[in-house]
C-alpha cells in the first residue's frame, strides 16, 4: 500500500485511539469520583455556651476519618448566618442530658439542602450512626435551607450548568469550523471571540427565560443574575476552547472535553458537594468552570448571592486568559503548508 493510501488509515486510527483514550478518562473520572462519597471535613457549627459547645466539637473534630469540620457559636442566628454565608452546611444544637423534657435531650440538626441535597442526606445518616455507636438520644432533623418541590433533587442548577458547558466548547468548535481552517490572523481571532461572546449572552437570556418560565426552575434567582452566570459560564469555556484549537488544532477540542466535561462535570460539586468526593476531584473541582458556575448559580439562587465571588473570578480569569491566548496565538502568520502540518501534528498528539 502507498504511504498516500496509508495516510487516512493512519489518521482515522489516530482519531479512533483519541476516542477510546477520553472513553476511558469519561469512565474513570466519573466512576471514581461518584461511586463512594464519604464525608471529609464537611463544615458544620455547634451551637451552645463556649464550653459545652466546644467540648462537642472537639469530639466530632476527631472522629475517625474526619468526617466533620466543626466550629462553634454561641447563637443559632450566628450559626444560621455561617450556613446562609456557605461557611457550614448543618447547625447542631445539642440536646441537654439532665433536662426534664426528652425532647429537649434531643439534639437538633439542621441542614440545608438547597446547598447540597446529598449532603443533607449523607449528614443525619452520620449523625444516625453516632447516636447508635454511642446509645445517646436519637437527633432530630430539621430543614434550614429547603429545596423547592419543582426541584427537589436540588440538581437543576448542576445540569444548567452543564448545559453552558456543551454550548461554550460546540459553539466554539463549530465556529472554528467557519471559513478556511487555514486562515490564522489576530481578525479572525477578534472575529470568533467576538461571535463567542454573542452567543454566550443570547444562550443566557434564552436559558433563563427556559428554565424559570418554561419549566419553572431555578425561580429564586433573578433573571439577569440567573442569564448573566450562563453567558460567563458560556464564553469562559467558549473562549478557553479556542485558545485550545489555536495551539492545539483538533485536539483542542479534545482538551476541553477532558477538562470540563471529564474532569469538571464531576468534580463540580453538582451531584455531591466537595467534601464528599475523593481528594483528586475534591482538590480540582472549585478551579475548573463547571465548579465555579455550578458554585454561581445555586448561591445566587438559594443563597442571595453570597460566596460568590470567588467562583466568579475563576470563570472571569478562563474568559481573559483564554480570549488573550487565542488572539496571541491567531497573530502569528503561518503560511498553508505549515498549516496543515500543525493539523496533523494536533491530530497525532491527541
Amino acid at each position: 500500500m502507498s504511504p498516500t493510501a496509508r495516510r487516512p488509515l493512519v489518521v482515522g486510527a489516530l482519531v479512533l485511539f483519541a476516542a477510546l483514550v477520553l472513553q476511558l478518562a469519561f469512565a474513570g473520572s466519573y466512576v471514581g469520583a461518584l461511586h463512594e462519597p464519604r464525608p471529609h471535613e464537611v463544615p458544620i457549627t455547634v451551637v451552645g455556651p463556649d464550653a459545652s459547645a466546644g467540648q462537642v466539637a472537639k469530639q466530632l473534630n476527631v472522629l475517625q476519618g474526619s468526617p466533620l469540620k466543626a466550629t462553634t457559636e454561641r447563637t443559632f442566628g450566628a450559626a444560621r448566618d455561617r450556613v446562609e454565608h456557605r461557611r457550614s452546611y448543618a447547625v447542631l444544637v445539642p440536646g441537654n442530658p439532665d433536662a426534664g423534657r426528652a425532647r429537649d435531650r434531643r439534639s437538633r440538626l439542621y441542614v440545608a439542602s438547597a446547598a447540597n441535597r446529598t449532603m443533607a442526606t449523607v449528614l443525619p445518616a452520620l449523625f444516625e450512626r453516632l447516636v447508635q455507636e454511642q446509645g445517646a438520644q436519637p437527633v432530630q432533623v430539621k430543614e434550614l435551607a429547603p429545596l423547592p418541590a419543582a426541584d427537589q433533587g436540588g440538581l437543576a442548577a448542576f445540569y444548567a450548568v452543564v448545559s453552558w458547558m456543551v454550548g461554550g466548547y460546540f459553539g466554539a468548535t463549530l465556529l472554528g469550523m467557519v471559513g478556511s481552517p487555514l486562515l490564522r490572523s489576530r481578525r479572525v481571532a477578534l472575529q470568533r471571540l467576538g461571535g463567542m461572546l454573542a452567543f454566550g449572552v443570547l444562550s443566557g437570556l434564552l436559558s433563563a427565560l427556559l428554565l424559570q418560565q418554561v419549566i419553572g426552575v431555578l425561580g429564586s434567582a433573578p433573571f439577569l443574575q440567573l442569564a448573566g452566570t450562563g453567558a460567563l459560564c458560556v464564553v469562559a469555556v467558549g473562549a478557553s476552547t479556542i485558545a485550545f484549537q489555536s495551539l492545539l488544532g483538533i485536539a483542542g477540542t479534545g482538551l476541553a472535553v477532558l477538562l470540563f466535561v471529564v474532569l469538571g462535570n464531576p468534580s463540580s460539586g453538582g451531584p455531591y458537594s466537595p467534601e464528599l468526593l475523593p481528594g483528586f476531584w475534591r482538590a480540582i473541582g472549585e478551579w475548573l468552570p463547571p465548579g465555579a458556575g455550578t458554585t454561581v448559580l445555586r448561591d445566587v439562587t438559594y443563597f442571595d448571592g453570597h460566596a460568590t465571588g470567588s467562583a466568579l473570578l475563576v470563570l472571569a480569569v478562563w474568559a481573559v486568559v483564554g480570549a488573550a491566548v487565542a488572539v496571541l496565538r491567531g497573530g502569528r502568520g503561518v503560511s498553508d503548508a505549515q498549516a496543515e502540518r500543525e493539523a496533523m501534528a494536533g491530530v497525532g498528539a491527541v
